[in-house]
């Protein structure tokens, strides 16, 4: 309504405020496509009216790039927080603008599974963060969250033990170990020392962790992470079918809060598909490996398959 009364009009930033104001409207019911579209009208006014590296411009165009990664489009939203970011330091904006994108573009990498240049752009956050706002920030917290799994993915275990352990010293001085969050930062802890060679102690911890998980009522993406780390190791050591229901309720899980083709039901996917084929249920397992085909889950974080690898890669080659 407001767009159409200003349609009229001849004043380019009214016409931005208000494809913008659409576009945040949109962000917000999660219509992505259609926030996009908007925010890309607003850009492009604002570009001619303020130019490319005002501050208005320069969150549109992160706006761009968060709506990107929040439909799949990686290599979008990698592009879009690539112009913000250098437009963010030719205009001398600011190091916490700059944290900001840096860290667009390291989730934009990550989801690309280019590993190494997630590392680095977040770490290059972190930095910055933790020298202006401070290492409890929620700003730096996440970060570290994000360099948990990236390190751990890249087999990097000491540094992966060291984010986690830093988040679950954060959640101990709170006095929050036995909420979600303190449960997520202690199940991350336990699955890394179970992948540094610490296996019996820490797989006890991890299921002692799930059954925890299991009680909450909310917060389900903690719930599905710590269910899935359980799983996926009991699948590495051997007990795959006490894996299966939890890896099942980690995926059920994903899927109340995620879309069918985000990275996070695909990594859940992908783990259910590796307990299907230790178990001999290769035809079952089929399906759920095939979804994770061409967005570089070929091993499932925090631990490898062991034996089961050659398998699974036949089965992704459709063997």
């Amino acid at each position: 309504r407001v767009l159409a009364e200003r349609r009229g009009g001849d004043d380019p930033i009214a016409m931005a405020q208000a494809h913008n104001a659409l576009g945040v409207h949109y962000t917000g019911t999660q219509d992505y496509r259609s926030a996009y579209a908007e925010y890309i009208a607003t850009e492009r006014l604002l570009r001619g009216s303020l130019g490319v590296v005002h501050p208005h411009t320069i969150t549109v165009r992160a706006n761009l790039s968060y709506a990107s990664a929040s439909m799949g489009q990686y290599a979008d939203a990698e592009r879009h927080a690539r112009i913000a970011l250098e437009a963010t330091r030719r205009g001398g904006l600011g190091p916490l603008r700059e944290a900001n994108l840096l860290q667009a573009l390291g989730q934009a990498h990550f989801y690309q599974r280019r590993l190494a240049e997630a590392e680095t752009h977040l770490g290059e956050a972190l930095a910055i963060y933790d020298r202006d706002l401070g290492p409890a920030s929620h700003q730096s917290l996440g970060v570290v969250h994000s360099l948990t799994v990236i390190t751990g993915e890249q087999r990097d275990y000491e540094a992966a033990l060291h984010f986690a352990r830093r988040v679950e010293a954060h959640e101990r001085s709170r006095g929050t170990l036995g909420t979600p969050d303190g449960l997520y930062a202690r199940a991350q802890v336990a699955a890394l020392r179970y992948a540094s060679g610490d296996e019996e102690a820490a797989r006890t911890d991890l299921l002692a962790l799930a059954d925890a998980a299991r009680r909450i009522t909310d917060a389900p993406v903690s719930r599905a992470t710590i269910l899935g780390q359980a799983g996926h190791v009991l699948v590495h050591s051997g007990d795959s079918e006490a894996a299966e229901p939890l890896l099942r309720e980690a995926l059920t899980l994903q899927r109340e809060t995620h879309a069918e083709d985000s990275f996070n039901v695909r990594h859940a996917r992908f783990s259910l598909g590796i307990a299907l084929a230790a178990l001999g249920r290769l035809d079952e397992a089929r399906p759920h490996l095939e979804a994770a085909q061409g967005h570089g889950l070929t091993r499932a974080y925090p631990v490898a398959v062991g034996p089961l690898d050659a398998e699974v890669d036949r089965l992704l080659a459709g063997g």
